[in-house]
């Protein structure tokens, strides 16, 4: 008698410990079970680990007052540890149906303590008139679970496919920022408070119901359409106060309470089929209705939207030799913002920098085209241009002589054009690398501080992917990028890339261990210049990302069981705007 292959129990589990500056602990689990009714699956995970913000600034403001110079440095440090689950399963209803119920759930628990420290001077050879001190503590505690249930049907003689996906997610996360500031001051300064308190609890609701339909329309083209609509609630009440320690008091003018709501319609159609023995056609259209509502409670304003969008989409085919292809494409989407970029509340890095969102902000929307050349499917050459009206960029603005804004606006628009080469490279025997150059052209037209500006520049960047082959079970990598100096809006970058390492042993099938050095020389930073009317600024933002890693993976039972069914729920876009 031969044995079923198909049923049966499989799995992983996989241990990972490193460090950089900080420890790094991980584990997962994951686990398959089917038989010829139902297929059941779940796993879990947990990442605990430590990471560091380390920002140094250095800025200029101009104003009718004079110029203040600001040294500012900030260190910051992470204590993370983030809970993921999932558990589902499918009932085969029939040879051609299923049914499927789907639980995703994530936890974290993160905290964060530091000191910033503020240095500011009238000239920059003066003596500082006014130094702060101020110790930051903050504590944050989400929740985010997703339910799914998808119902698939694949109609008998090539009728079809149906597929129907019912959705519900809940975040919910729980925030404080504690900052307490002590001062040396000379002069009239206009001393910050000495204790601030932001506490801000954030509900996100999100409903989502999409069907899917396609089917063969000849024995060359195809059909897909479907229907989708999605339903988020937000609500964040936050809460600031302020004064000296032990004796804190609501600020009623800085607290805000932020309600957000979205409604979103949308259809979709496409066609795809054969012009010819050797050209290739997929057309599609998806409308896209939206209903919002911002409401911020305590500043009485309130931002109403309606609109409705239409975005098309084409992409050609055509082979033009033996082993060479061209494909045109043209693509229009949308970008909307996040969810807290919308909401207003302020977070404060120290009391002269924080951070707050804006309910004005309108998504960004872009026109894509691309022409792209194939040799062998290996060798691929592509031009592109975009075009993005609306850009939603992060602003950092002076408030006053002392104070400083980060906040997002939608800068006018931008235009680029870039060129990308793609080739597989073999080094010598058990040595390939593969290869990705782009350079782009740019032009970003907007208006600050009520001034036109138009900037262009030509960027470039690479980034290569090697594979090693060492023999019995052992194999290597080395992958790094580089990228040319570059502008973005009022934002300049300098040279900038990482280089990461890894080597692995395979034991059989089932086992296997890898060691790894992510961000070798700790080179991956956010450094540059912002040059603004009135306001200039260095900066430099390094993270703890030079990491050695140990990986152990082992794989148990059946491999030759069918995994479960990898599918999307319809809410994906929507959690991600949770972030």
């Amino acid at each position: 008698m031969k044995k079923n292959s198909n049923v049966g129990t499989n799995g992983s589990v996989a241990l990972g410990i490193g460090t950089g500056r900080y420890i790094r602990q991980r584990g997962s689990l994951l686990v398959n079970h089917r038989t010829k009714g139902f297929n059941a699956f779940g796993s879990y995970g947990e990442n605990i680990g430590g990471n560091y913000f380390d920002l140094a600034t250095n800025d200029i403001i101009s104003s009718e007052a004079g110029t203040r110079y600001g040294d500012k440095s900030t260190f910051i440090r992470f204590r993370d540890r983030g809970q993921n689950a999932s558990a589902g399963v499918d009932f085969f209803l029939g040879e051609n149906t299923t049914l499927g119920f789907l639980w995703r759930g994530f936890w974290s628990d993160n905290s964060e303590d530091g000191t910033a420290s503020s240095i500011f001077r009238q000239a920059a050879s003066q003596n500082p008139y006014l130094e702060a001190a101020t110790d930051k503590a903050i504590g944050a505690l989400a929740a985010n679970n997703v339910a799914n249930i998808n119902f698939l049907h694949n109609f008998n003689n090539g009728g079809g496919v149906l597929s129907l996906d019912l959705d519900y997610g809940h975040f919910d996360r729980d925030y404080s920022n504690t900052l307490a500031t002590t001062n040396s001051a000379f002069g009239d300064t206009g001393q910050p408070i000495a204790s601030l308190l932001v506490a801000m609890p954030t509900i996100i609701d999100i409903q989502t119901v999409k069907i899917d339909f396609s089917r063969p329309l000849s024995d060359s083209w195809n059909i897909e359409t479907g229907l989708k609509s999605s339903l988020v609630a937000s609500d964040n009440n936050m809460t600031l106060s302020k004064g000296d320690d032990g004796n804190l008091v609501v600020d009623d003018l800085l607290s805000n309470h932020f309600q957000y709501t979205e409604l979103v319609y949308a259809a979709y159609a496409s066609f795809s089929g054969k012009l010819g023995e050797k050209t290739q056609l997929q057309g599609g259209l998806r409308a896209e209705h939206t209903t919002s509502e911002a409401k911020s409670v305590n500043l009485g304003d309130l931002v109403e939207r309606k609109y409705l969008n239409w975005f098309p989409s084409v992409f050609v085919s055509q082979k033009i030799a033996e082993n060479q292809s061209l494909v045109l494409s043209y693509s229009y989407r949308i970008d909307r913002p996040n969810y807290q970029a919308l909401n207003p509340a302020r977070s404060y890095v120290d009391p002269y920098i924080y951070s707050e969102g804006n309910q004005f902000l309108i998504p960004m929307y872009t026109h894509s085209f691309e022409l792209k050349h194939g040799f062998k499917d290996k060798i691929f050459t592509s031009i592109g241009a975009s075009y993005v009206d609306d850009v939603i960029f992060y602003v950092i603005q002076p408030i006053d002589s002392i104070r400083t804004m980060r906040k997002p606006a939608n800068f006018g628009s931008s235009q680029s054009y870039n060129m990308t080469v793609s080739f597989p490279v073999a080094i010598t025997k058990g040595w390939n690398a593969q290869v990705n150059l782009m350079g782009v052209f740019s032009q970003f037209s907007y208006t600050y501080l009520d001034q036109p500006t138009t900037v262009q520049q030509f960027s470039a960047n690479m980034n290569a992917s090697n594979t090693l082959s060492f023999g019995n079970g052992w194999t290597g990598e080395v992958t790094g990028w580089v990228r040319a100096p570059g502008v973005y809006i009022i934002q300049k970058t300098p040279w900038l890339g990482s280089v990461d390492f890894g080597v692995q042993k395979t034991f059989g099938s089932s086992f296997k261990a890898k060691l790894s050095l992510q961000d070798a020389f700790h080179s991956n930073k956010f450094i540059g210049k912002i040059n603004a009317p009135a306001f200039n600024a260095d900066f430099n933002l390094a993270f703890d990302t030079r990491i050695v890693m140990l990986n152990l993976s082992y794989a148990f039972g059946n491999q030759m069981l069918k995994s479960a069914r990898q599918r999307k729920t319809g809410l994906e876009n929507e959690m991600q705007r949770t972030n």
